[in-house]
């Protein structure tokens, strides 16, 4: 049958995984054209792969006229169809030209240079689907019709309309890192329509549990998504992204089963091969650890380290000293050189895993045999890819946390959400009833007695000329804050309060005053509001922010650098504080 509309070819790009909308979407557009071949679609979504299918999809490709990309998170993570816009995009400024309509099937991130065409049409809900498909048909200059019928919004089949809706409302809470709803929806999804779920799906919910700490829920959902995938290189795929979120937590024997598994599908890949020799190492030699909680009455260093309480009247704002009781903080023992310097390869391998995920950029040590030549060969291929990929990894974490405290702007050198793990101090002390935890994707500080202050520290982590900011929430008690430039003279802390009252202090070997205080409009004031606070020290001004909003400032030389670290502060009452997203600048 010959089309009424001849110039009308059309080609549409998409993911076959949005089959559900596509098949029947291209259906509409048949039936408008009165012919089958005016509308070339793939159904398997190129899944057939290899030299000879591409050279087809170019074909008809190039052939047609018009080119309509079908928009959904599946559709721009494939590179099919990134290639296949990218080819459509070199066809349209050829001679022969070539109109592309992008079509919005489902939210997601759209390509920059799509972004400057003058008309995406958008199928997202609330947007009545006939209402899309029409504007869709003036656009390409054919006639309207009604009565069509609606992929999205099937009456016949109710179960598609929760399907739709619950994954579209997965990926914006996936987009937005809104953990919780994503477990949440996708267990809704696999109780109301679990034919709805796909890997993908799955794969998503994994990254949400290991994100909230549930890491034998999280490894669950991943297997699941695996179950659910035939295609090699999607599993590998899966396979890779589940690895490095499991090594970033330390769940080596779970990565060690990963990379058999891999190697499996591809033997001999050398990025399989490095994960599965170093999660050998870890898993039959776990690294040295620190118990952050001993003491030791004979270090001498620790001798020194006066135990303090904070002062329950507030600091004048004129700055002078206070005649107050000392702070009271837990004794922290020096770390000792340990024994067994970390292998380069592991280092680098973890800080390439880590830098996938979420920039932290660490100091350590490492050493290597001399006399194994070949394991100084691992590590240098393992240090070039590592350097390369985490460089792309470090630059859009940059690119999203720009300095704003610092005028000429500031080099972030510390990213870390908190939400699991890493190099801040994870114990508790019953002698001082404070206990510093990672739990429910966030870090908790706490303190039991009255009036005392918990004080956690980052260990590796001196700085002098900088912005320590970090988002702060009192679920109960009085107040939270930060310390910096902590070192043998003494260190500064920054209390934030419930109450909306703000303290500074200057802690010495021998006291503590207190430099300024004051209440502020600027503070979220009351139990569970959130706080975003931050200390800018830059030589011997202290510049105080709480929201974004410059609350105060001092002059003090005491402590030109050092660590950093979080408190609770009870002064009266017991108090829990938890942090999360902490970030520094230095210049």
């Amino acid at each position: 049958m010959t089309s009424p509309y001849p110039t009308a070819r059309i080609f549409v790009s998409h993911s076959s995984k949005d089959n559900s909308f596509g098949i029947p979407f291209v259906q509409n557009l048949r039936r408008v054209l009165g012919d089958e071949s005016a509308v070339w679609y793939d159904s398997q979504g190129g899944l057939q792969g290899g030299d000879t299918w591409w050279r087809k999809i170019v074909e008809e490709l190039t052939a047609r006229p018009i080119f309509i990309v079908v928009l959904s998170p599946d559709a721009l993570s494939s590179p099919w169809v990134n290639a296949e816009i990218d080819l459509a995009w070199t066809q349209k400024h050829s001679k022969s030209g070539k109109l592309i309509l992008p079509i919005l099937y489902r939210p997601c991130e759209v390509r920059e240079d799509l972004r400057t065409l003058e008309t995406i049409i958008s199928f997202l809900p609330p947007r009545n689907y006939e209402a899309a498909f029409n504007e869709l048909l003036e656009v390409l200059g054919l006639p309207t019709v009604a009565k069509l019928k609606d992929p999205i919004t099937n009456s016949e089949d109710p179960t598609r309309t929760i399907a739709q809706r619950t994954t579209s409302q997965i990926e914006t809470a996936f987009a937005e890192q809104d953990w919780l709803t994503v477990i949440r929806q996708v267990d809704y999804l696999l109780t109301e329509v679990p034919t709805a779920i796909t890997a993908t799906l799955y794969h998503k919910q994994g990254c949400a549990l290991l994100e909230q700490g549930e890491v034998q829920l999280a490894q669950v959902a991943f297997d699941n998504a695996l179950a659910l995938v035939s295609d090699r290189e999607e599993r590998l795929s899966q396979l890779r992204e589940s690895t490095v979120l499991l090594i970033s937590v330390g769940q080596w024997r779970k990565a060690l089963h990963n990379a058999g598994e891999a190697l499996r599908l591809a033997p001999g890949d050398s990025y399989w091969l490095t994960v599965q020799q170093v999660a050998q190492k870890e898993v039959v030699q776990p690294l040295p650890s620190i118990d952050m909680s001993t003491k030791n009455s004979g270090d001498t260093l620790n001798a020194e380290r006066t135990i303090h309480t904070l002062p329950t009247n507030r600091p004048s704002q004129s700055a002078s000293a206070l005649s107050a009781p000392i702070i009271k903080k837990p004794i922290f023992v020096e770390r000792d050189l340990l024994p067994v310097y970390w292998l380069l390869g592991l280092f680098l391998l973890i800080l390439l895993i880590i830098g996938g995920i979420e920039v932290f950029i660490i100091t350590s040590r490492a050493q290597v045999s001399n006399n194994n030549a070949q394991a100084t060969a691992t590590t240098e291929e393992i240090h070039a890819t590592a350097t390369a990929i985490h460089a792309a990894a470090t630059a859009d974490t940059l690119a999203k946390n720009p300095d704003l405290y610092h005028p000429s702007g500031g080099k972030l050198v510390l990213y870390d959400p908190l939400s699991q793990v890493s190099n801040w101090d994870n114990r508790s002390d019953s002698s001082f009833g404070g206990s510093c935890q990672f739990t429910r994707g966030s870090y908790h500080v706490s303190e039991s007695q009255s009036p005392h202050t918990f004080h956690c520290i980052a260990p590796d982590s001196t700085f002098s000329n900088f912005a320590f900011e970090v988002q702060m929430k009192i679920t109960k008690g009085d107040c939270g804050g930060i310390t910096f430039r902590e070192s043998q003279v003494g260190m500064y802390i920054y209390v934030v309060c419930q109450d909306g009252n703000y303290y500074l202090y200057r802690s010495t070997p021998s006291n503590i005053e207190g430099l300024r205080g004051n209440d502020s409009s600027a503070i979220h004031k009351g139990l569970d509001p959130s706080n975003i606070i931050a200390i800018v020290a830059n030589g011997s001004t202290l510049d105080l922010y709480v929201n974004n909003q410059k609350v105060d400032s001092v002059h003090d030389n005491t402590s030109s650098d050092g660590t950093i670290g979080l408190i609770a502060a009870n002064f009266s009452n017991p108090t829990e504080v938890v942090y999360s997203y902490a970030k520094v600048w230095v210049w």
